[in-house]
């Protein structure tokens, strides 16, 4: 189900339908898949299949980021980082991105890297930072600079 899900967010195979999309996560997510729980989030956040909603899309992340799931866990980064359905919170923000991390998504670690570079949510630590920014560019990432 929640393959069918991606196949309709992302139009693979089938015609890009973000109400359809949903309705898979959905019943995903009921099921426990936690990816689908972080890509209900997804669509709440964006509103994509349903109405947009910050709130709760972030306490889906929580919800999937305590089961583990990293992309949660950068979005999550990224609405302490932004102040968006959050209080904007530096710290917390830092906080999540480590999470990612060290869980090995690389968007989490360039978002860290830049942070530690740039001295936010917590001290300045160049040598930390040229690690992560390492780690996440092999690790594929592109786009981490702007938290």
């Amino acid at each position: 189900m929640f393959a069918l899900g991606c196949a309709c967010r992302d139009g693979r195979g089938v015609e890009q339908d973000h109400a359809q999309s949903f309705k898979w996560f959905k019943l995903s997510a009921k099921r426990g898949n936690v990816q689908a729980i972080g890509a209900l989030g997804q669509c709440f956040d964006l509103g994509q299949g349903v109405g947009k909603n910050s709130q709760l899309a972030v306490r889906l992340y929580r919800m999937a980021a305590k089961h583990g799931n990293t992309p949660s866990m950068v979005h999550l980064g990224l609405k302490h980082y932004h102040g968006n359905g959050v209080e904007q919170d530096h710290g917390k923000s830092r906080a999540w991105f480590r999470r990612a991390a060290e869980g090995g998504h690389p968007e989490g670690m360039g978002h860290l890297g830049s942070m530690l570079l740039r001295s936010e949510g917590g001290p300045h630590d160049p040598k930390q930072a040229l690690h992560w920014l390492s780690k996440a560019v092999d690790g594929g990432a592109t786009e981490f600079e702007d938290g």
